[in-house]
Order: C-alpha cells, then structure tokens, then sequence
C-alpha cells in the first residue's frame, strides 16, 4: 500500500510538471532550457544575461524589516554555499547589484507573488511583502547558469 501511494504521487507530480508541455504552453524560459519550480504566471524574456560578478551587493530598503535582512542574509550565504560568489548586505543601490525591494510593486501580485527583472544592468526582486521577497530570491538561485567560468541570469522579467 505505502508503495503505491508513493508512486501515485510520483505519478501525480510528473503529469503536473510536465502538463505545461503537453498542452503546448510553451514559455520563454522553458524555449531557453531553463526549468524553475514553481513555473512563473507570466515571462518577458529581454535578451542580455546579466553576468553575476564573483563580488556582489545585496541592496535593501533603508530601514529594511528584519524578515527582509533575513533575505538578504539567506540569498548571501546561498551565493557563497552553491556559486562561490561572495555576497555583501548594503542599502547603497549600485550598478551590477541585486536590489530587494517593497516599492512601486503592484498590488495583483499579492503577499506571496513577485516581480524579478534581470538586464545587464543588475537584478531587481520587487514584492509586496516579505514571503514573495523570500520566493523572488529562491527563483533568482534556480536561474543562474554557468556561462563559461562566470556565471549568468537570463535578461527577463
């Protein structure tokens, strides 16, 4: 019995993974080869990657709350224990950094949802409250590729 269950489960879990294929709603990112869970609602794929320096800003809102400091830290020490980039908490936005943002963030997207940006020019991760920060950050970590011997996020939003 506890064997079927974990199969039917498996099973269950492979047809909604790969339901989005077989109904042939393909998306940008999945054309690009790149698979995150959960799948996002929409994807705007820009073209340039940003290329991830081996040193990188988090930037956080002054006055940030500790739920997003807790972010922050968490996306720092993810960079360093996966990619070996070295990451720095500051509240000074700059070129070539991810900014974590509550500001100028619509209200459809709720307390869970998110809008992550990746150009050239930097990553930016704007939510409406600190669980879609923490979900927009652990998108960001599935999305970084090895590029050669540096690493990339695809230019979308």
């Amino acid at each position: 019995m506890k064997r079927y269950c974990t199969l039917s489960g498996f099973l269950v879990l492979f047809f909604l993974l790969h339901g989005t294929v077989l109904k042939g709603q393909v998306t940008g990112l999945f054309r690009q080869g790149i698979h995150v869970i959960p799948y996002p609602q929409e994807v705007e794929t820009l073209g340039q990657p940003f290329i991830v320096p081996a040193k990188i800003s988090i930037v956080t809102e002054r006055n940030a709350p500790a739920e997003d400091r807790f972010t922050a830290e968490q996306l720092v020490r993810s960079l360093k224990e996966e990619f070996d980039i070295e990451g720095v908490v500051s509240n000074q936005a700059s070129r070539g950094s991810i900014t974590l943002s509550r500001k100028r963030v619509e209200k459809r997207l709720g307390p869970e949802g998110y809008e992550l940006t990746s150009s050239p020019d930097g990553i930016s991760v704007a939510a409406n409250g600190s669980a879609g920060l923490f979900y927009g950050t652990q998108t960001l970590l599935q999305l970084i590729k090895k590029e050669g011997s540096s690493y990339s996020v695809p230019g979308l939003k």
